[in-house]
């Protein structure tokens, strides 16, 4: 266990590597008015990726938690939250899909016409992530997470050096791109997954992890809000250029961030299950 969680974290610093790196590619070749509109998208998906109910927690809390002669109960309980949030995530793609077609005029400044609907897969795929995550923190597998998570940035990384002289096409191919990871992620999570899947959207059992799961959400999202509320302020404040330099500073400090946590993440879980 502490060698996979030591692999983990020096993953997770490579991985930063690359994201600070991918960071400075991304606002040198799509410039500050192209980098505005990527940050757009981001925040879009970002609001999307915690409309997961707490779910994500609410299992990961009992399955650290479980006693030996409940966890295998508990384990049937990830096939249900799994199904919900693919039942949800469908749900907010259609409804993406609609405010387009409806209103191609929204948030037209940062093209939400052409973008919207990636914006909203990639937050789908982010509660995917957050979910499986989550899970294998609790069976140790940490060098599963970190693969997946190495994988999907050097898959970016390498759009990004392909396309970096069309800023147009650059633009949309990395939302793409982000979009269509969910299937690398799904491989990923599932490939001799230590839990069985089926689709089961039982009343009870998700009443419960919502219930559990919703107070979680709401003092881990309390934080993000402050930092989402500057930026959806921003993004009708200052002018495309203006947000592209402001976006260029959130991507630094988020991946310096990402580096900074790696470490505490790995131990949540252990000291859920001795709390």
């Amino acid at each position: 266990m502490l060698r996979n969680k030591i692999f983990y974290t020096l993953s997770k610093y490579v991985t930063f590597g690359l994201k600070f790196i991918q960071a400075l590619y991304i606002a040198k070749y799509l410039g500050p008015s192209g980098l505005a509109i990527y940050g757009f998208a981001q925040l879009i998906s970002l609001y999307i990726s915690f409309l997961h109910f707490g779910i994500p927690l609410s299992i990961h809390a009992m399955l650290s938690t479980a006693k030996e002669e409940e966890a295998i109960k508990v384990r049937t309980y990830i096939s249900d939250g799994f199904s919900f949030l693919v039942s949800t995530g469908l749900f907010f793609c259609i409804v993406g899909s609609l405010i387009v077609f409806i209103s191609p005029s929204l948030f037209e400044k940062f093209q939400f016409y052409k973008y919207g609907i990636l914006s909203v897969v990639i937050g789908v795929n982010l509660i995917i992530v957050q979910f499986f995550a989550n899970i294998y923190q609790v069976y140790g597998q940490y060098i599963r997470i970190a693969l997946n998570e190495f994988v999907s940035v050097l898959i970016l990384f390498c759009v990004i050096f392909f396309y970096r002289n069309n800023e147009e096409n650059l633009l949309h191919t990395i939302l793409l791109v982000s979009a269509l990871t969910i299937f690398i992620n799904l491989f990923f999570f599932l490939f001799k997954a230590p839990f069985k899947l089926s689709f089961s959207l039982r009343k009870e059992v998700l009443k419960s992890l919502i219930k559990l799961g919703i107070p979680m959400l709401i003092a881990t999202v309390g934080f993000y809000l402050i930092t989402f509320s500057v930026r959806s302020i921003s993004n009708y404040i200052y002018s495309l250029h203006e947000i592209g330099l402001f976006t260029f500073a959130l991507n630094i400090a988020n991946a310096v961030m990402m580096g900074l946590n790696a470490i505490s993440w790995t131990y949540y879980s252990t000291v859920l299950a001795n709390t």
